[in-house]
């Protein structure tokens, strides 16, 4: 399948310059007779574009510049397809590489019915140096396959290893595509020894503690965290830990209004599921830390919010604990004990939700939250680069109507303001072009509360908080 993606070329002849819009690897009408039968191509294994203008031969075409406007150029075309599957970032005894080194490692799994080239790719445990090791030319992984790339920073040994290694006290690692975007990526704490960490089901499920099964499918061999014998509940995947906030300083309160910490779990079954004396810790070592009340039950493909707060005299479901924005493991326990679901997080930005996309099943992401309802495609991502070079004032704010846009000078290309309600609903759109400085937002409309304004050049992205109130 070729991928798709919007170029915008500047394609010179003698004394013509047409700049032209081209969508799905194929020219738009040209208002130019000259350039009317202008062609953009990409062979289907390859990553190359080729031009042809009418009669003219390559030759005399001089494509004297391009700007790629979509950058999940990579991340559409591999999505999912392409995934870390596993690594271990305290490999003391597992596996040993060729020279009988017992290095870090790292396993990456193909989806797909065909080979994929990684040359161009790049592996990063530095979100600020996307491009710190690159795959060798003519790297590629099997279909179905497998590929070991050790993270020891011994890049003058035979095979794949990369210049750097994992983190054991926690780091986030991204697999990078030729044009930058991310194709997939993991963020992990504290990890043990031998334990690795790894997506279940194989190449589709979230990341869990596992036994290593390195180089090869990922089994049901699952282990908590620091228990191996932990059981994993017959629920696991039908009830879930959806989505919660450690950091809630306006997003929505309590009944008591107040601000607090907060975990919504989802049922992804057409029956209701009691809840009577399961558990959720933010302690591994003491499993059972807070009770869910008899009586307590899920309604069929239903969502359950619990304040982590502390405040277990109030009404409601209030968790005796609340949840560290510095990052910790989050667990929900059956009434038996057995592992339900569990999550572990690093640190978190105030009033951006740590979400399940797709809703009920999909890997965690950060997002504009969806308080007790369905999370939508409404993703705010802080894991990935932040928008450099964009300095903008936000004005008045709060607001009661209009919110003012000034950037300190312009951006080198379009820039995207997306407006988002706290439950994810986008309710403003618009577009900065290149070479702007200034745009206004209508937010007479809108009822008073706290909004998120996103911009992205459409790869890197910048979140603010606005708050609208009369």
């Amino acid at each position: 399948m070729k991928p798709f993606l919007l170029l915008l070329l500047f394609v010179t002849l003698p004394l013509i310059t047409q700049a032209r819009d081209v969508y799905g690897l194929s020219a738009l009408p040209a208002p130019h007779e000259s350039l009317v039968d202008c062609q953009l191509g990409v062979p289907p294994d390859r990553f190359e574009v080729h031009v042809s203008c009418g009669n003219y031969s390559a030759e005399e075409l001089i494509v004297t510049d391009y700007f790629v406007s979509d950058f999940s150029f990579y991340s559409g075309l591999l999505n999912g397809d392409l995934v870390i599957n596993e690594f271990m970032a305290s490999n003391a005894t597992t596996a040993a590489d060729q020279d009988g080194e017992f290095d870090d490692w790292i396993e990456l799994y193909n989806n797909t019915e065909a080979a994929i080239s990684l040359t161009g790719f790049f592996l990063t445990d530095d979100v600020d140096n996307l491009a710190k090791w690159a795959f060798p030319t003519g790297t590629a992984i099997a279909p179905d396959g497998y590929l070991i790339i050790w993270a020891d920073g011994d890049t003058d040994q035979a095979g794949l290893h990369a210049g750097f290694g994992l983190s054991g006290g926690g780091e986030t690692l991204l697999l990078v595509g030729p044009d930058g975007a991310i194709v997939d990526s993991v963020t992990y704490v504290d990890q043990q020894a031998d334990i690795s960490h790894g997506r279940f089901p194989n190449g589709t499920g979230d990341f869990q503690d596992m036994d290593a099964t390195f180089n090869a499918e990922n089994t049901e061999g699952i282990t908590d965290p620091t228990d191996p014998e932990l059981m994993v509940s017959a629920l696991a995947g039908d009830l879930v830990v959806n989505e919660f906030m450690a950091s809630n300083d306006a997003t929505v309160a309590d009944q008591d209004g107040e601000f607090d910490d907060w975990i919504e779990l989802h049922n992804n079954t057409d029956a209701a599921i009691s809840l009577a004396g399961f558990f959720l810790t933010d302690d591994i070592d003491e499993l059972t830390k807070w009770t869910l009340p008899a009586g307590t039950a899920i309604a069929a493909g239903g969502y359950l919010i619990i304040w982590a707060d502390g405040d277990t005299d109030q009404d409601g479901l209030h968790a005796d604990f609340s949840l560290s924005a510095g990052g910790e493991t989050l667990l929900l326990l059956d009434a038996d004990g057995a592992l339900v679901d569990s999550v572990t997080y690093t640190e978190q930005t105030a009033d951006i939700s740590h979400g399940r996309f797709p809703n009920g099943t999909g890997g965690f992401k950060d997002m504009t939250p969806t308080f007790n309802a369905e999370n939508s495609d409404g993703i705010v991502s802080t894991r990935y680069p932040t928008l450099g070079g964009v300095e903008l004032t936000l004005f008045p704010n709060p607001s009661a109507g209009l919110i003012n846009v000034q950037l300190a000078q312009a951006y080198a290309g379009d820039l995207r303001f997306r407006l988002f309600a706290t439950d994810g609903r986008m309710l403003r759109e618009t577009i900065l072009g290149q070479g702007g400085t200034e745009l206004s937002i209508d937010a007479t409309a809108l009822p008073d509360g706290t909004y998120l304004l996103s911009l992205t050049d459409g790869w890197a992205t910048n979140t603010h908080k606005v708050v609208v109130r009369r």
